[in-house]
């Protein structure tokens, strides 16, 4: 039995900086099943990209040193170069905790190949409403809630594997309140909305996430920062919820 040996990705590539175009490459669509072994080919001369419909890559390793790899932090996707003609498998884990496998097969005269699995498919419900049970959609919300709270300073719209929205309009929900919709963010069939509440009022107020249930369409879980709040005091909360 060969030992696997991870290589995980570690270095940042600006694809969208125009090293690697994606309009010279060609597209590979495969569905994700984490129980098949797909074969895919690859360009020898020039870069190939895996990447995940609507969602984002945690690593990716070989069993042996025939591929160099490369990653895009902020895209989520993985970057390799074949180092020789001879087959090679690469393991792909998806954010979502899904392990895929590749067999590559390196061609000489293609192009550079984008390689992307369907993990979180445009035309299907999200893994969420798919896939995930109760227990599992509380874990994966965790996971989201201590990435996006851990954001860096200048980069708080950036979520690896959603894409984001500025809304900033006022939710005219009670009187107590001032609530404005900062942004959302989605991914597949998720949607992750961001919420400013202020108390306005001139008394102590206490909120619980069950009432912001109503709030928007879908909604399936809300986070809220801190429950109670002082005259003219702020906190951040967020919705999770399924696309329409």
């Amino acid at each position: 039995m060969n030992i696997i040996t991870r290589h995980i990705l570690t270095a940042v590539l600006l694809i969208a900086g125009g090293i690697y175009p994606l309009a010279s490459l060609a597209t590979q669509r495969i569905a994700a099943d984490p129980d098949a072994v797909v074969e895919v080919y690859a360009s020898m001369k020039d870069p190939n990209i895996i990447s995940i419909t609507g969602g984002s890559i945690e690593s990716v390793w070989g069993t042996e040193d025939k591929v160099s790899l490369e990653a895009n932090v902020d895209t989520g996707q993985a970057i390799f170069r074949p180092a020789s003609f001879t087959p090679f498998t690469l393991f792909v884990q998806s954010h979502a905790g899904n392990t895929y496998t590749l067999v590559v097969k390196p061609r000489k005269n293609e192009i550079g190949q984008s390689i992307v699995i369907d993990e979180f498919a445009s035309d299907a419900r999200s893994p969420f409403d798919r896939a995930l049970k109760p227990v599992s959609y509380k874990n994966e919300v965790k996971r989201l809630l201590k990435e996006i709270e851990t954001l860096p300073s200048g980069k708080v719209t950036t979520l690896r594997g959603f894409k984001a929205r500025m809304v900033n309009q006022e939710i005219p929900l009670w009187r107590e309140t001032r609530i404005t919709h900062a942004l959302s963010w989605t991914r597949g069939g998720m949607i992750i909305d961001k919420y400013l509440l202020t108390n306005i009022s001139d008394q102590a107020l206490v909120v619980e996430e069950r009432e912001f249930a109503s709030i928007a369409e879908s909604v399936r879980a809300i986070s809220i920062r801190q429950h109670q709040l002082a005259p003219a005091q702020s906190t951040v909360f967020y919705a999770f919820r399924s696309a329409p």
